[in-house]
């Protein structure tokens, strides 16, 4: 039975490499970011946004995913849309505070170079509603932020004609 499930797990692994080798890693004014295929009409981001101030002491972390949609999609540009889920956890002195929502995100993502079709730059702008503690205390405001990513697998050899 141990053989079995060992085979069945590196079947998968082996299956699998194919779709975790088109994952890109960033970084940018949002914090990191994990992107899916660029060379699909669908995809999912995933941040983690974190800072923090000296006075008053206080820190915040802020992870996020988007499920987008690329619509305007060609070789070295590609516009996107989508909907995605945000928390914000805000650590202070004495307190801690939990916030929820949603944004819309609208962006651009941008190839420029011809010879390493792995690196882009994202230009993204959104809408973003958060409620903390109860639903009184809510925050509707927009947002922007510049990301560079690095894309782990190549886009193909035709690319480097």
């Amino acid at each position: 039975m141990k053989k079995i499930i060992t085979l069945l797990v590196l079947s998968l692994l082996f299956t699998s490499l194919q779709s975790f080798s088109q994952v890109g890693i960033g970084i940018g004014s949002g914090g990191m970011n994990v992107r899916t295929n660029p060379d699909s009409r669908k995809g999912l981001i995933m941040r983690s946004g974190f800072g923090f101030s000296i006075l008053p002491w206080s820190y915040h972390f802020e992870p996020e995913a988007a499920f987008i949609r690329r619509h305007h999609y060609s070789e070295h540009t590609q516009l996107y849309y989508g909907l995605g889920i945000a928390a914000d956890y805000e650590f202070d002195d004495d307190e801690f505070s939990f916030g929820y929502g949603a944004f819309i995100p609208v962006g651009l993502e941008i190839f420029p170079f011809d010879r390493n079709p792995r690196i882009s730059f994202s230009l993204e702008t959104g809408l973003r509603l958060m409620t903390f503690g109860n639903f009184d205390d809510k925050r509707f405001d927009p947002y922007s932020l510049l990301e560079i990513t690095f894309y782990l697998d190549d886009r193909g050899d035709d690319y480097y004609d």
